[in-house]
């Protein structure tokens, strides 16, 4: 009964994210970089779709008899004093400083869903079996899938030289449900890093099937279709981590196949270039014109952003002080396509430290946890592919990416709970965080709930 639990609990939230992303593309087809409605721009902007998913799944696990009260009592002494001291002052510069104190309320809230939707996670799964993982990436592959068809009718039915309102016209911000194709070649490259993951080890255990190599050409052609750079980078940094947590190896058949995927989906993204439009290149010539024009001219918008943060160096501007504060002659985006620079923006140092203190500890648990789980190393890809595209963009800004990150570490340490309770181990973490298990010498991920 636990595992049947466990596989509907994967399942729901599967579910929950390709449902959300097929509402939003329903609901936020547009032609330009805004909405005509300010209300439905502001919806978007907040990523309410996502944000109602996670409400839903919160209330499902209550429901079922989640108790966020033992879930707190479990974590160890340093992890709740920076709980409580993040929660005391992530929202004081919202509210005190920034020049939109209700714009800036409402983006800054999102995090209290944010952590009950990945406590809600962590509470639900008692064990996370090998078969779980396809219950969640299944149903936000024929999502995308879906999304694809809406995108390519979307672009197909436009009339040329379209506009709408004040807002220029462009492909580039054209793909449904999304504020922009970059970050619909972001979250393409997430679950390519899923896929990945996933098609390694089906390949090394001999069961690795038409299906996992026609997901990775859909996904890997709709990244590549997008010219999203930041999706090449989150691959290229997670893969060889997921493979020295897990310790395992790829084969030959699978290094061709992947190949021979990644070839194909690379000329059919190059051949459906939209209307000749280089937003959708990877590559253009002026990229190398200059290390800002080589990184998408985020190295003048960091530079900006962090003189905004000077000003404002302990409790920050806000969030979104991105675009309410934004310096004369610099474009105001929602984020600055930073993490790091994103919350001493948001919170300052004062929130800030307690934030990275328990997303870094979170992380490392999170790591550890595939050391005695390899089977899990797919969804340790697609986390590290998001925490480094986070290093270029707002992964930690958008709630259909926080709901990825979230998810992939709240599976993570519930799997590594589980692993310590039918192990038998010893409840006292280590000095460096790694137990050995009383059935056996692996190496087991030291708990959280220490020095108590």
């Amino acid at each position: 009964m636990t595992q049947k639990n466990s596989l509907a609990t994967m399942s729901v939230i599967g579910w929950l994210i390709a449902a959300g992303l097929v509402i939003c593309g329903l609901l936020y087809r547009t032609y330009s970089i805004s909405l005509p409605s300010p209300g439905l721009n502001f919806s978007r902007q907040l990523g309410v779709v996502f944000l109602a998913a996670e409400v839903a799944f919160v209330l499902l696990a209550l429901h079922k008899g989640v108790k966020f009260r033992e879930i707190y009592a479990d974590l160890d002494r340093n992890i709740r004093i920076a709980l409580i001291a993040f929660l005391c002052v992530f929202w004081w510069s919202a509210f005190f400083t920034s020049p939109n104190t209700f714009g800036s309320m409402a983006l800054t809230l999102r995090w209290i869903v944010h952590l009950a939707f990945g406590a809600a996670i962590y509470g639900s799964l008692s064990v996370v079996p090998r078969e779980s993982v396809s219950r969640l990436i299944a149903p936000v592959i024929a999502a995308l899938f879906a999304l694809s068809l809406l995108t390519a009718w979307h672009f197909l039915s436009a009339s040329e030289g379209i506009s709408m309102g004040d807002s220029p016209f462009g492909w580039g911000v054209a793909i449904p449900g999304f504020i922009s194709g970059r970050l619909f070649g972001a979250f393409c490259g997430a679950v390519l890093a899923f896929m990945l993951g996933e098609t390694w080890l089906a390949s090394n255990e001999k069961r690795a099937s038409a299906w996992h190599y026609l997901a990775i050409i859909l996904l890997a052609g709709m990244a590549i279709w997008s010219g999203t750079r930041a999706a090449v980078f989150g691959i290229i940094c997670a893969l060889p981590i997921a493979a020295l947590f897990s310790r395992t190896r790829p084969n030959l058949i699978f290094m061709i196949g992947t190949s021979a995927c990644l070839f194909v989906a690379y000329m059919l993204a190059t051949s459906l270039l939209p209307f000749g439009d280089p937003y959708f290149l990877l590559f253009e010539a002026k990229d190398v014109s200059s290390g800002n024009a080589a990184m998408g001219g985020r190295v003048n918008l960091w530079s900006s952003m962090a003189s905004l943060w000077l000003e404002h160096p302990l409790f920050g501007a806000g969030e979104g002080a991105s675009i309410w504060l934004a310096p004369a002659g610099v474009f105001p985006h929602l984020q600055p396509h930073n993490a790091i620079l994103q919350f001493l923006l948001s919170w300052g140092l004062v929130g800030t430290i307690p934030a990275l203190y328990l997303l870094v500890r979170a992380i490392w648990h999170a790591h550890q946890a595939v050391l005695v789980r390899p089977d899990l190393m797919p969804v340790l890809a697609m986390l590290d592919a998001l925490l480094a595209m986070a290093m270029l963009d707002g992964m930690l800004f958008f709630p259909r990416f926080i709901v990825l990150i979230f998810a992939c570490i709240a599976i993570l340490l519930a799997a590594s709970r589980a692993t310590r309770t039918e192990g038998g181990t010893n409840m006292l973490a280590s000095p460096t965080g790694i137990e050995h298990s009383a059935v056996g010498s692996a190496a087991v991920p030291g708990p959280l709930r220490v020095g108590r």
